[in-house]
C-alpha cells in the first residue's frame, strides 16, 4: 500500500496519511503508527503533498493569502440601545421593535432569556432611589456629625444617622450594581445570539494558479495569476 508524502521546505519529508486540509494547517496521522495520534503541521511550512494516488498538492507559494473567513449578515440586525442603567429600546435595523414582535423574532427560548433579563434590570432599579436617598442622607449626617457646633461639640444623633444611611446605600448599590448589570449581559447575550443565528460565514480563496493565454496567429503565452474563489 503506498502513503502519501508531506514535503517540508526544509528537504525533510513525512511518510504519512493525510486526514484533512485546513486554509493554514494540515492534519496527518504517522505512516508508521495509522492508529496513533493526529498530527498537525502549517501550510506554509510545507513544498507539496504527493498523494499515494499520485496527484499533488503545491505549496511552494504560500506566501499567497489562501483563505479569509468574513462573517455576512443574511437579515437585519437586532441591537438595544440602552439609556442610563434600565431604560432602553430595542431597534431592528432602524427599526423599533415591540415585545409581540421581538417574541417572534427570538421564539420562545429566546424570548424567556429576553425577560429574564428585563427582570434583573428591574429588580436592580427598585434599589436605585434607596441607594441615591440613604447614600446622600448619610453623606450629610456624616458632615453634620463630624463638624464642630458653635459651643465645640459634635451633632451624635446626625452622626449616628450618617452611619446608618450609609450602611443602608452600600448594600443598596452592590444590589442595584449587580442586578442591572447581569441583566444588562443577559439581554446583550440574547440578541447576540439571535444576530450570529442569521449570520453565516463566507469563505474567500485566494490560490496562485498558471494562466494560458491565446492570441492571433495561433500564439500562446503563459503567466502567473490568482485564481478567487467563494464558499458560501
Amino acid at each position: 500500500m503506498a502513503q502519501d508524502v508531506i514535503v517540508k521546505k526544509d528537504g525533510s519529508t513525512i511518510l504519512c496519511k493525510v486526514e484533512e486540509i485546513l486554509s493554514t494547517e494540515i492534519k496527518y496521522k504517522k505512516w508508521s503508527n495509522l492508529e496513533g495520534p493526529t498530527y498537525t503541521i502549517g501550510c506554509s511550512e510545507l513544498t507539496s503533498i504527493n498523494y499515494q494516488n499520485g496527484e499533488k498538492d503545491d505549496f511552494s507559494n504560500e506566501g499567497v493569502i489562501r483563505s479569509l473567513e468574513l462573517p455576512v449578515y443574511t437579515g437585519e440586525q437586532l441591537r438595544c440601545a440602552f439609556s442610563g442603567f434600565s431604560d432602553y429600546t430595542l431597534y431592528l435595523g432602524e427599526n423599533e421593535v415591540t415585545q409581540e414582535e421581538l417574541r417572534a423574532l427570538l421564539g420562545k427560548e429566546g424570548y424567556e432569556s429576553f425577560l429574564s433579563g428585563n427582570q434583573m434590570i428591574k429588580t436592580g432599579s427598585a434599589f436605585e432611589w434607596p441607594y441615591y436617598l440613604t447614600g446622600a442622607a448619610g453623606l450629610l449626617g456624616l458632615i453634620a456629625g463630624y463638624t464642630k457646633d458653635k459651643d465645640g461639640g459634635y451633632n451624635y444623633t446626625a452622626r449616628t444617622i450618617g452611619w446608618v444611611g450609609v450602611g443602608v446605600a452600600v448594600p443598596c448599590f452592590v444590589l442595584f450594581t449587580v442586578f442591572s448589570n447581569n441583566g444588562r449581559n443577559r439581554i446583550i447575550e440574547t440578541i447576540d445570539e439571535y444576530n450570529r443565528n442569521n449570520t453565516k460565514t463566507v469563505s474567500f480563496f485566494v490560490s496562485p494558479s498558471i494562466l494560458q493565454c491565446s492570441h492571433f496567429q495561433s500564439q500562446s503565452s503563459t503567466g502567473l495569476g490568482l485564481t478567487f474563489s467563494m464558499d458560501f
